[in-house]
């Protein structure tokens, strides 16, 4: 019991809450009933180990921040039980991020005082373009309840949209100079388009081939890992008759950093002697289904003077990564080369690994100079070992001056994964029709 508790108080001055704020803002309830129920973990009797657990997965997501790390629990059935609590926190967590968000707002705002309210109601955060770049200097809302989609979906109306910047690694108001010639259904956090079907040459006599264009948004505050999708899952055609041209075909694609906008094309086959029913005219129907590995969350972790940093280790709620070395070296023009080693460990790994070796190449992770200058890795990232909840992973840097070991080294790491099936079926996609030569 004491071993518990003397880890739930140092748990407390070192986790965040959920959503960003600190455990001091916590209800005092809702510690004592945390601590109540982590007393009796190790309680002699089961009937009595069991009711602590449910407690705290009926207590909520809101506690996860409160609870001890795992590598500091003695007790083994304790462990045990807070690995399972854990678990099922953290999916009901990512359940309830990927629902969508909602804004109450009415009136005329500029764009820095729009994306303010939105940030704050919903956590969705949208940048000012650094330059003149966009032409609307205000809009006017009248919005209650009203979906974060929905209500970029009123902007455009005002000429005015959201486009991701892989450069800020966020997205940014822009100008939206003509009405969108897409076909979109929402679900939950998501918005998924189809760009006009475009005909494309078939080598074939008797065979037409038509390209479809796909793109799924998540809000901001959402993080893709990968995309998975079948093509026997896709149909185009009012009446779902066209199948892929290639319907065996099943793809995993990591999103990297820029997973916030998913983009993939899919090729169908027709007959070229189509009924008039089948035949493709102004607009025609896509169905099709894909699976989102969402992080719902995400947790920076920053080693400050990373040159002298080596051994350090840092942990933000069910993450530990540590700084196990950094090499340094001379390039021929005079520039340093950096390695970095990295290990990073999650509480819960069921999922936390899944497909890792993925999308870890793509992992957000950067130097940050003094003056906030952001400088990504080489790309040359390569996985050195992968156990049960525990990765290592080596990041390279290039060309950078000799003060860049005084820079920060900063690691994004993405938290309460879930799988998110998205099935849609588009009744009005445009179709660009090829014109006779």
């Amino acid at each position: 019991m004491v071993r518990v508790l003397l880890v739930f108080a140092a748990s407390l001055l070192a986790l965040t809450v959920l959503g960003g704020r600190s455990t001091a803002e916590t209800p005092p309830t809702l510690k004592a009933d945390v601590r109540a129920a982590l007393d009796q973990l190790n309680a002699a009797s089961l009937a009595e180990r069991q009711r602590a657990e449910q407690r705290l997965i009926e207590l909520g997501p809101s506690v996860l921040p409160l609870l001890p790390p795992m590598e500091l629990v003695n007790s083994v059935s304790a462990k045990q039980a807070l690995k399972r609590v854990r678990v099922r926190l953290e999916e009901d967590a990512a359940r309830q991020s990927i629902a969508p968000s909602k804004l109450n707002l009415k009136g005329s705002y500029s764009l820095a005082e729009l994306s303010a309210e939105i940030e704050k109601q919903t956590r969705n955060r949208v940048l000012v373009p650094t330059s003149s770049t966009s032409s609307v200097k205000s809009v006017t809302t009248d919005w209650s309840s009203r979906s974060f989609w929905d209500a970029i979906a009123d902007l455009e109306q005002q000429q005015l949209t959201i486009e991701f910047s892989g450069q800020r690694s966020a997205y940014e108001w822009k100008s939206l100079a003509a009405p969108r010639k897409t076909a979109s259904q929402l679900h939950g956090g998501f918005r998924v388009e189809a760009a006009p079907i475009e005909a494309r040459p078939a080598t074939k006599a008797d065979q037409q081939l038509w390209l479809a264009h796909v793109t799924i948004s998540a809000e901001p505050r959402l993080r893709p890992l990968l995309l998975r999708y079948s093509a026997a899952d896709f149909a185009l055609g009012n009446d779902e008759s066209i199948k892929p041209f290639d319907p065996e075909a099943r793809i995993e694609v990591p999103l990297g950093d820029g997973g916030r906008v998913s983009q993939f094309s899919m090729t169908f086959a027709g007959s070229a002697k189509q009924t008039p029913n089948q035949a493709l005219t102004a607009t025609t129907g896509l169905r099709g289904t894909v699976r989102l590995v969402v992080a719902a969350g995400e947790e920076p972790i920053e080693f400050k003077d990373f040159g002298r940093a080596q051994g350090v280790s840092r942990r933000h709620g069910g993450v530990t990564v540590a700084l196990t070395s950094v090499r340094m070296k001379r390039e021929a023009n005079g520039k340093l080369a950096v390695s970095a080693r990295l290990q990073v460990s999650y509480d819960s790994p069921q999922h936390a690994f899944e497909s890792h070796q993925l999308w870890v190449f793509h992992n957000h992770v950067f130097l940050r100079s003094p003056s906030g200058q952001q400088v990504p890795h080489t790309g040359g990232a390569e996985t050195l070992f992968q156990n049960e909840g525990v990765v290592g992973v080596e990041y390279r840097f290039a060309d950078l001056p000799d003060d860049a070991r005084l820079w920060s080294l900063n690691y994004v790491a993405p938290t309460l994964l879930i799988e998110v099936p998205l099935e849609f079926r588009l009744a009005d996609v445009p179709v660009a029709v090829k014109k006779p030569e």
